[in-house]
């Protein structure tokens, strides 16, 4: 059986569509990658292999978590009522999740997490939870850190994982089945089920290399819908590309045209969330009635803004001294529900590296470090010397550590082991990843935005931001703000800026 892209969906269907009978369809049929594209796929596959009519009594759609797997192959293996084809359906499937994927699935939690996405999240870590054969009411007070076995690498913060787990517990999320439940059912397809009974899977991920993935590759149809989620040029082209398909079918289904400016203020709007631009070209069309172009003003009168802002935006504005930008991304994570403390965090780690880059630029060591340089003259020339310097930083703080004979004392008495000081002086280097050092060469730039003073000014007015919040009853919004407005200055050109928002969203809207 074949493997395909989801754009391949359509002409695949069309091809068995041509065939007599339901001979064409494959017993199993798997759909992963993109929630978005995979549920539109989903519906395609099951429109072509039963029309709605006979879906009351020839079609089933299983919950996971509510359903076992012995359950799931029990209906495989049951004929149908009615004459015709009998499918059985699991959507946001975890049959690839196994306890060497438990670090993954915390990590996809915590992710969710900070980008507020509370349901995506619950599902994340009720799996992990699932995987270690715990429930909601085993998760209570001093169990907790020691039942989920999550240390400090993997986000082990008490705070995310409490309300993270209380609206879990609110919402009613279920915890699917701990038992690796993969083998079960590969064993299922590799007996066969009744012929005219079907299976449709859909998950976020799998994992290619266990075995079920290969059986299923064998057996059934395999669509892929991954789209890149990162932040590089490659990923974001793709990006680009899988939003103007979107826009083009929801478009041509309605026989209407969308002003350029208009398609880019509501990508900006929306980021790439599929769910979230189609809704709001849907919305725009029937806004638009009979009218067949769409415009600008009516994107600013009827869209939402949906856009998760990752934190790293309100850093990359500091850092370059964007007030305008800063501001914009401030009061857009508030509100998201990010805690003030959380967000000035990371403005005090930003302006950390800052200094650190700045303090390399300076130094005799950062002659080799010229401003508009190339980024593989960088590469070739200032990382190794970049490398040799975070060596000695860690030395030298290794040997102030050592050198204090109070702290040497503490920790003989804690049986601390001496590598305990190099593993903490770790955090103070430019260079984490050798073989990705481009975060370091935009760190590089940015520094030049500074000088030493300013940069040792601006920890000292995100401390006493920080002292404030803790200890009196300010507003949150206002401290943080200010401190930006501080560090940052005069947000400059106020027509560039203007258009700025514009360009990216953040322009006021019209009275409609």
């Amino acid at each position: 059986m074949p493997e395909i892209t989801y754009k391949e969906v359509d002409a695949y269907l069309h091809a068995l569509s041509e065939k007599k009978g339901d001979e064409g369809f494959a017993p199993v049929c798997l759909v992963f990658g993109e929630e978005f594209i995979c549920q539109s796929v989903f519906e395609k596959i099951l429109d072509a292999m039963l029309p709605p009519t006979r879906r009351a009594l020839n079609c089933e759609l299983l919950d996971e978590a509510q359903a076992s797997v012995f359950d799931l192959v029990e209906r495989l293996n049951t004929y149908s009522m009615l004459p015709g084809l009998k499918v059985v359906a699991v959507r946001d499937s975890r049959i690839f999740n196994s306890r060497s994927d438990a670090a993954n699935l915390v990590a996809k939690a915590r992710a969710a997490y900070d980008a507020r996405e509370m349901e995506k999240a619950g599902r994340a870590l009720a799996a992990y939870v699932g995987l270690l054969g715990l429930c909601w009411e085993d998760l209570q007070g001093d169990n907790r850190s020691r039942l989920l076995k999550i240390d400090d690498a993997q986000g082990a913060e008490e705070a995310w994982l409490e309300a993270l787990i209380a609206d879990c517990r609110e919402r009613g999320t279920a915890i699917p089945p701990g038992s690796d439940s993969a083998e079960v059912l590969q064993k299922a397809l590799e007996k066969g089920f009744p012929r005219g009974n079907h299976l449709i899977l859909t998950s976020d991920s799998v994992d290619r290399r266990r075995s079920l993935f290969k059986v299923l590759q064998e057996r059934g149809l395999v669509v892929d819908c991954t789209v890149p989620a990162g932040e590089r040029k490659a990923d974001k082209t793709v990006q680009e590309s899988v939003l103007r398909e979107t826009l083009q079918a929801i478009l041509r289904n309605h026989q209407k045209t969308l002003d350029p400016d208009a398609y880019r203020f509501l990508c900006a709007l929306t980021g790439f969330d599929l769910r979230a631009f189609s809704q709001n070209l849907e919305k725009l069309v029937l806004f638009v009635g009979e009218r067949r172009q769409i415009t600008l003003q009516d994107v600013e009168c009827v869209a939402q803004r949906s856009r998760k802002d990752p934190i790293y935006e309100l850093t990359k504005a500091l850092a370059e001294r964007n007030l305008e930008d800063a501001l914009f991304y401030l009061g857009a994570l508030l509100a998201d529900n990010f805690h003030p403390l959380q967000l000035l965090a990371a403005l005090v780690n930003q302006v950390r590296k800052l200094l650190l880059a700045k303090a390399f630029t300076v130094s005799e060591g950062g002659r080799v470090w010229q401003a508009g340089m190339g980024y593989g003259q960088f590469a070739s020339s200032v990382v190794p010397v970049l490398q040799a310097s975070d060596q000695a930083l860690a030395a030298q703080i290794t040997a102030w550590n050592d050198g204090l004979s109070e702290v040497g004392q503490a920790a003989a008495a804690r049986g601390a082991k001496k590598g305990k000081a190099a593993k903490a002086a770790t955090d103070l280097v430019l260079v984490k990843n050798p073989r990705s050092p481009y975060p370091v060469f935009q760190l590089l730039q940015r520094a030049a935005n500074f000088t030493v003073a300013e940069l040792v000014r601006a920890i000292e007015i995100l401390n006493a931001a920080d002292l404030q919040l803790k200890t009196a009853a300010h507003n949150p919004r206002l401290l943080i703000e200010a401190a930006l407005l501080e560090i940052c200055g005069s947000p400059g050109d106020p027509a560039a800026a203007k258009g700025r928002a514009a360009a990216d969203g953040r322009g006021r809207r019209p009275v409609c």
